[in-house]
């Protein structure tokens, strides 16, 4: 999805009727804003920005026409609070949370739930550049002490896709160990 041919692709092979849609995109860029490239701000927006749009677009029409639908973006609590030497990143999950409220309001006529979920610091993939100091380090400026669990973002769509909140539209729900 990081490039407008996959991406493409991806959407055409895509069903049209698929009800919960949850997106979850992480590649970061870690540097100086002035250092990046065009190229790699083109991936980053293509990756973090474009592709959700088109995804959703592409599901969109048989959720209204059902009348039920779930979306939710996974986001970043830099998304939301900025991380030096992650502007971009910041940036971009911004956009997708600036996206989940507009999109929550577009579509809540249409009993489609648009929500998010901003991760802190998780072990996954995209945090396996940190040193175990640097891991450590940041460990101790979380109250809960440790590094999140990809289980912890998933409780946390999982909750999002109860039937039980239907009355929860536009929201971000943080899961970040009380860090920010």
């Amino acid at each position: 999805m990081s490039t407008p041919v996959g991406l493409d692709t991806f959407v055409q092979e895509c069903p049209e009727n698929i009800s919960h849609y949850i997106h979850t995109s992480g590649q970061s860029y870690v540097g100086l804003f002035q250092d990046m490239s065009d190229a790699q701000m083109d991936q980053m927006l293509q990756l973090h920005v474009k592709a959700p749009w088109k995804i959703a677009q592409q599901l969109i029409p048989s959720m209204i026409q059902a009348k039920h639908g779930r979306i939710v973006l996974i986001s970043s609590i830099w998304g939301e609070i900025g991380a030096s030497c992650e502007v971009a990143y910041s940036s971009v999950k911004g956009a997708q949370n600036s996206f989940v409220k507009a999109l929550a309001k577009e579509l809540g006529p249409s009993q489609i739930y648009v929500n998010g979920v901003c991760p802190g610091l998780i072990n996954t993939k995209m945090n396996h550049h940190l040193t175990e100091k640097d891991k450590q380090t940041l460990q101790e400026e979380i109250p809960l002490q440790r590094t999140g669990l990809p289980q912890d973002v998933a409780g946390a769509v999982g909750f999002l896709c109860q039937e039980s909140t239907r009355y929860i539209q536009g929201e971000q729900i943080r899961v970040d160990g009380g860090w920010h």
